[in-house]
């Protein structure tokens, strides 16, 4: 009886454990806000009309060529191998002309999860005068949250919280800073 009691209670611990990190999961996709500060308007947190569909296109992630459909894409982490990787792109893309050609292109973060317990997000942009397709995508960090895309002047400032250095990834981001990336001849770059 002793036996069967704890093997209940185990179960019940596990799933309030697996109910807590979803819903700690969840947070960390909460959609960030968005500023055209050159159009001087908040653009919402959606997917706006646009020529450019960024829920259905490649983008280059580290040497990965990822193929989203409907916004996610689900691989083999290595052949023969059960993890599986899931890239997805996140709610609220900004639009604004990033590279100077007067056509509004398209900043998107990425969230990969590359079947541990990291989630990365990586910002790449999708450029109008190239047909939409992506640039490279440039590592912003690991479990953190993006607060603010914010382009002004053809520079795209990204605000995101993460975590003090030698902070636990148990412990929530809050620490704010904000990131600086440009187009360089049709590249992403960090300056």
């Amino acid at each position: 009886m002793e036996k069967k009691n704890r093997v209940i209670i185990g179960g019940v611990v596990a799933l309030v454990v697996l109910i807590l990190l979803f819903v700690w999961q969840t947070q960390l996709a909460e959609a960030p806000r968005i500023e055209d500060v050159n159009n001087g308007n908040q653009v919402p947190g959606t997917f706006p009309r646009t020529p450019i569909d960024v829920k259905n296109t490649h983008y280059m992630i580290e040497a990965r060529n990822v193929s989203l459909a409907d916004g996610v894409a689900l691989s083999q982490a290595a052949e023969g191998s059960a993890t599986v990787v899931r890239t997805s792109v996140l709610e609220g893309p900004a639009f604004a002309d990033v590279d100077g050609d007067d056509l509004k292109d398209a900043v998107v973060i990425l969230r990969d999860e590359p079947g541990g317990s990291g989630i990365f997000y990586y910002v790449s942009t999708l450029l109008s005068g190239s047909g939409g397709k992506s640039t490279n995508a440039i590592l912003l960090g690991d479990r953190i949250r993006i607060r603010l895309i914010q382009i002004e002047n053809r520079i795209i400032n990204i605000t995101i919280s993460e975590r003090a250095a030698g902070e636990a990834f148990a412990v929530s981001p809050t620490h704010e800073r904000t990131l600086h990336f440009r187009i360089n001849s049709g590249v992403l770059e960090a300056i």
